[in-house]
């Protein structure tokens, strides 16, 4: 009797479950998920992560291993000779003695990546083509192109990353520098010496994080150096600097812009807490949406007698105080260089357009004698197509932009200079030639030469 009471109430018990079930499905109720389920970490959706310790040396304990890594390859005393990887192609070496990586006429596409910032909900990756813990010095020898582009909303890639220490480009070479959301990251200070010649390239295609080409504390400019930024939805910056020095022989070239879907700022040169000295040839910025030439709350600009400085905005040329160092230079600044008149430093704040330099300065008094011959008129050369008297990675920018149909401070008949192929066109072809003189990389054309 007692066995079938028990077998009665089980069944009971079964028939009311499936009821339960049956009329919960009725009502359209869904199910809460178990405990266990709400309690695992969401899966990150990035770009392909080694999970090796890229410092486990356990493999090869005879090894000694360089706080330096190129292309995804930790650098050995065994590889160092002649660094090797399928994202590397050219001579690529490093001498442990004097921290120099040396780069003859190579390529590096492709580098680590590494856990920098995980998050329960929304993390990224971070990863470079050169990752170094140690200062570093890159020689560069010939035509030379380092990039790591990783499309990603939430994950970063550039070119080089500094986990601390200084980072100095030398030679007489070139090297092109890009990455997604940053070309050049570096803890400490940044160094182009005279002769190299180096372009950094970063642009942003997500709505997280800042694009920022070059971020560094301090940047020192003894060769030429051109960086360039862009934003389809976020902030964009060219530089961002604790402090800027370009020397006598130095020339800086950086332009930031942001997009036309976008009310974010773009910055060409941001100085977050100390100065700006300058002594060579600086050209900051254009006059396009939401811009800044050269900005800062905290720093100034110096600009000393041998110095030139040109800036650009949309919103602004210059944002912060501007001390002359030499009597000789003068100012000139307007909506526009068309429209730019003389003026005084304390009328520079809002021009969109600002010009210091001592060619600048008019002369005193006229010539006690008129010349016994006419003066020769200057040659054009070919390529220059902001007729300065130079062909370099400026013209280049001019005529991309131009071709691109975004304006420039100049007519179609004094870009003609440019049309080196001599279509009566002016194409990214003709600004490609640029590039190249620039870079010392010979063309079919008679780049640089006057104009017959």
């Amino acid at each position: 009797m007692r066995r079938k009471l028990l077998c009665i109430l089980l069944a009971l018990a079964v028939l009311t479950g499936v009821v339960g079930l049956n009329v919960s499905a009725l009502n359209g109720d869904i199910a809460l998920p178990s405990q266990e389920a709400l309690s695992e970490e969401p899966q990150l959706q990035t770009e392909p992560v080694p999970t090796d310790d890229p410092t486990d040396h356990t493999e090869n304990p005879s090894e000694e291993y360089y706080p330096l890594w190129v292309g995804g390859v930790q650098v050995t005393d065994n590889n160092s000779a002649h660094i090797t990887a399928d994202t590397i192609t050219g001579d690529v070496s490093y001498d442990a003695a004097s921290h120099t990586l040396t780069l003859n006429n190579a390529v590096i596409d492709g580098g680590s990546w590494w856990d920098y910032k995980p998050d329960r909900y929304l993390g990224y990756y971070h990863g470079a083509a050169i990752i170094s813990d140690s200062d570093l010095t890159i020689n560069v020898i010939g035509s030379n192109e380092v990039k790591f582009v990783r499309f990603s909303y939430t994950d970063m890639s550039e070119a080089i990353y500094m986990n601390c220490c200084n980072l100095t480009f030398t030679g007489s070479g070139s090297i092109k520098l890009t990455g997604f959301e940053s070309a050049v990251k570096a803890a400490d200070t940044v160094t182009v010496d005279k002769d190299c010649t180096v372009s950094m390239h970063a642009n942003k295609r997500s709505s997280y994080l800042h694009c920022i080409t070059l971020e560094v504390e301090n940047l020192i400019v003894n060769g030429t150096l051109s960086v360039n930024s862009f934003a389809s939805y976020t902030t964009s910056t060219a530089v961002y600097a604790n402090s800027v020095d370009v020397g006598a022989t130095g020339k800086l070239s950086a332009f930031g812009e942001v997009s036309s879907n976008t009310s974010s700022d773009a910055y060409s040169v941001y100085l977050r807490e100390g100065d700006m000295n300058i002594r060579g040839k600086v050209d900051a910025g254009e006059i396009t949406k939401n811009s800044f030439g050269v900005y800062s709350n905290n720093g100034k600009i110096n600009i000393w007698d041998t110095g030139c400085l040109t800036a650009k905005g949309g919103k602004a040329a210059i944002h912060l105080p501007v001390e002359l160092k030499s009597d000789a230079l003068k100012i000139s600044a307007g909506e526009d260089e068309n429209s730019a008149e003389r003026i005084t430093l304390d009328s520079l704040e809002s021009q969109k357009y600002v010009s210091i330099s001592a060619q600048n300065q008019e002369p005193t008094e006229p010539p006690t004698q008129p010349p016994t011959e006419a003066p020769t008129e200057a040659p054009v050369l070919l390529g220059d197509a902001d007729g300065n008297g130079e062909v370099d990675a400026i013209d280049a920018t001019l005529l991309q932009r131009h071709a691109t149909m975004i304006a420039v401070p100049f007519d179609e008949k004094q870009l003609m200079n440019a049309d080196i192929d001599g279509d009566g066109e002016l194409t990214i072809v003709d600004a490609t030639f640029i590039q190249r003189y620039a870079t010392h990389i010979k063309t079919p054309y008679p780049v640089g030469e006057p104009i017959t």
